[in-house]
């Protein structure tokens, strides 16, 4: 899904802040990142389009780490015991 969303951000050429999108950012990014109503395009250099790019590929990539981790042979159970995983990702 994150993977999709950046390929989207892409084409698109922009993200838009607002009050529906904000919690999401801010909980990718954190606050210090985050102005009300704020425009990031892919025009302006990297910016806050690319950070927020970035974010995204990351996050994506932290989520498939855990579930190849889960489903090696690309099978995943549709429960996974949550203190499993925690123990299994904090080492």
């Amino acid at each position: 899904m994150l993977y999709l969303a950046k390929e989207g951000f892409d084409k698109q050429g922009y993200m838009s802040l607002n009050n529906l999108t904000r919690p999401f950012w801010q909980d990718l990014l954190g606050d210090q990142y985050i102005d009300a109503d704020d425009l990031w395009t892919s025009h302006n250099g990297k910016g806050m389009f690319g950070i927020a790019q970035q974010a995204l590929m990351d996050t994506g990539d932290r989520f498939m780490s855990v579930s190849k981790e889960f489903a090696p042979d690309g099978r995943m159970s549709e429960q996974i015991d949550r203190y499993v995983a925690l123990r299994s990702v904090l080492g």
